[in-house]
């Protein structure tokens, strides 16, 4: 499922037709500190998530609670693989997946992979 964060951002601005704008790149670099993250945290909250996304703060009551505890079997290696992931977090709470990011999202066939294990 992985990507290196290079062919993954150049991917996404061939799609788009242009590079990514200061917040797409502020959204991209917040992939990349929840990445970093795992080397001293194996599930993330909703004040983690709120890095990308703060409207997550309103929808989780317990800001604490794990929201990806099950969520992969093994850490994701790189930001193209926990979007993956962090994606299905926010579509199931009605959070609208980043317009740059649509096409770049498999949240069915990540949802496949979840259930098949």
């Amino acid at each position: 499922m992985g990507k290196s964060l290079e062919d993954w951002i150049a991917e996404v601005e061939t799609g788009l037709d242009r590079k990514l704008s200061k917040n797409e790149n502020e959204f991209v670099e917040s992939l990349t500190e929840l990445l970093d993250r795992f080397d001293w945290k194996d599930e993330f909250n909703a004040k983690d998530l709120s890095l990308l996304n703060s409207e997550i703060l309103t929808v989780e009551r317990d800001h604490q609670r794990s929201l990806t505890r099950d969520l992969w079997d093994g850490q994701p290696e790189d930001e193209y693989s926990l979007w993956q992931y962090l994606s299905l977090v926010f579509d199931d709470r009605d959070i609208e997946i980043p317009g740059f990011l649509k096409a770049h999202t498999n949240l069915d066939e990540t949802r496949k992979r979840i259930l098949s294990r």
